[in-house]
């Protein structure tokens, strides 16, 4: 358990009173996964993107043991914030999977030791102990087995932060904690049992509620406070013909999070919209049409095409004008598309939160 006295500002790896030999930290992962695709290769980033500041946010905790297969590692934990791996372990070794990660270990040595320990003796003897009594709890003979937990917590600017906490076992849901009633809801008949001791260990419950309500999100707006996008590489007007629409398109940027829009004195205007696709590099591209086959050539001044991360107050502005218009017919200038040049100087704090609570099953 933890102690009462511990500093919350401070980035620890609290201990359960039931494990006092393990201390943890936190890793995310996109979501609990079931079967034996037990870890799911995380989404990469550029080194110089991480997250905005607005819509919902999220950190994720995912780990994964298993015993009697050969195929699979018998622990493995990732981390992600906003679906973006920032860390990746198993017994075996541990690593960064973003620069501003692995420039934090560099200067934090001590961090990197303790995912060390961590990921190779203090976890896979948890998720150990833990298959063993579950096979035990199931009467299981066959050696054969995965144990999942996903942990974590969600917010953005309007709502109150939502934490979350969920087992599966054998590719199926097991149980999942519920925070406002502080109890643990079994999702599969046979863990009715686990429900009973569970339930029964107040200590652990208001544990997992401090860890979800309180420190979780605590660390969530830390590392969103200090966040940053890759702004776009290029935003350029484009047309095919003389009577085709007239296209603003933004390529090479990240998050997808964006505002992409025409608009006429100011004011946003219907458009035609395509989808967000993915590039090579792992950014984004989008475009949007204007239809100018009514449109007075002396009104075009009155139109622009806005490009714009969500809740952020740089923006880039492309007023509709011939001499901007990359072309691919004769009659008009090649045009000059303007590149984007957005600095968004944040520095990035990576934090991070541990929990666990070991559960003494007994049959």
């Amino acid at each position: 358990m933890r102690d009462a006295n511990h500093n919350h500002s401070q980035i620890l790896f609290p201990v359960s009173r039931r494990v006092r030999a393990l201390r943890l930290t936190v890793f995310t992962s996109r979501s609990l996964r079931t079967g034996l695709c037990v870890m799911e290769a995380g989404r990469r980033v550029k080194s110089d993107e991480l997250w905005t500041l607005s819509e919902k946010h999220s950190v994720k905790v995912f780990f994964s043991g298993s015993s009697g297969f050969k195929s699979l590692p018998e622990f493995e934990a990732a981390a992600e914030v906003d679906s973006i791996r920032v860390a990746h372990c198993n017994k075996t070794w541990s690593r960064a999977t973003t620069e501003q990660m692995k420039e934090i270990f560099d200067h934090h040595k001590d961090d990197f030791s303790q995912l060390n320990r961590f990921c190779s003796v203090d976890m896979p003897v948890f998720f150990k102990h833990m298959l063993a009594e579950l096979k035990q709890l199931f009467s299981q003979n066959d050696t054969a087995h995965v144990l999942q937990r996903v942990a974590g917590c969600e917010s953005d600017e309007n709502t109150k932060p939502s934490g979350f906490l969920k087992y599966g076992y054998d590719g199926e849901d097991l149980m999942e904690f519920h925070l406002e009633t502080k109890t643990w809801t079994p999702l599969t008949p046979k863990a009715n049992v686990i429900k009973h001791h569970w339930d029964a260990d107040l200590r652990d419950l208001q544990f997992h509620v401090q860890m979800l309500t309180q420190l979780c999100p605590l660390w969530l707006n830390r590392t969103l406070a200090s966040g940053k996008t890759t702004p776009p590489q290029t935003v350029s007007l484009l047309q095919r013909s003389p009577s085709s629409p007239v296209r603003c398109h933004a390529s090479g940027f990240y998050p997808p999070s964006i505002q992409l829009i025409w608009r006429k004195d100011g004011e946003h205007i219907r458009e035609i919209h395509g989808e967000i696709l993915p590039n090579d590099d792992e950014t984004f591209q989008l475009h949007v049409d204007l239809d100018i086959s009514s449109l007075r050539y002396e009104d075009w001044p009155r139109y622009d095409c806005l490009f714009q991360f969500s809740g952020a107050e740089e923006k880039i502005v492309l007023s509709l004008d011939k001499t901007a218009i990359h072309t691919n017919w004769k009659g008009m200038s090649p045009g000059r598309g303007r590149t984007a040049v957005v600095s968004l100087l944040i520095l990035l704090i990576i934090a991070a939160f541990g929990f666990i609570s070991y559960k003494k099953i007994t049959v």
